[in-house]
């Protein structure tokens, strides 16, 4: 079948909705996110989608080489997706499928994504602590952590538009402004 722009956005749409669904019935939110968001990688790569979408006499050639590249990355659910869409000869969408399942994971799901930037990777108990302040009723926070070396200490939040700066730096800077107002 040939694929048009249109025909692309159906095929996207479907699949988002499949694993919206699944995700709901077993609440595996993060576990399609980072499945998601690692077959998008792959997706992208042209080596891997050169790899992948060689014409051969038999698709299970494909396979096969998708299951040695998903080995340790993907759980089940995402190494059955990136079969499927190898079948189905639309691969190369998958960063588009990654990016509506974002979209609409947060406004039709249950889920808030927090990107956090600091100096150093922060451990378990701190991002435990950070969630137990940002978490809202009946939603799922999924964190992404940056690591940023201008960051001298403290730690830059983002959610969607909002944004907070807890640097130092920005700390220092408030200071700055407090004890010498109209000076930049």
């Amino acid at each position: 079948m040939r694929r048009d722009e249109h025909s692309d956005r159906r095929i996207v749409g479907q699949y988002v909705s499949a694993i919206m669904a699944f995700a709901a019935d077993d609440d595996s939110w993060e576990r399609w996110d980072r499945d998601l968001s690692i077959l998008s990688q792959m997706g992208k790569h042209p080596s891997v989608r050169n790899l992948l979408s060689r014409a051969r006499i038999d698709v299970r050639d494909n396979l096969g080489e998708f299951r040695k590249l998903g080995e340790g990355l993907l759980s089940e659910f995402g190494v059955g997706l990136g079969e499927l869409t190898l079948e189905d000869g639309c691969f190369d969408l998958l960063p588009r499928i990654y990016s509506q399942f974002v979209r609409r994971s947060e406004i039709e799901g249950p889920v808030d994504r927090v990107t956090v930037r600091t100096a150093s990777t922060l451990v378990g108990a701190e991002i435990d602590k950070l969630r137990d302040v940002m978490q809202r009723p009946g939603r799922r926070m999924i964190f992404t952590q940056e690591e940023d070396s201008s960051i001298i200490g403290g730690l830059v939040l983002r959610q969607g538009d909002w944004r907070r700066d807890f640097s130092v730096a920005a700390r220092l800077q408030t200071l700055r402004r407090t004890l010498y107002p109209g000076r930049q």
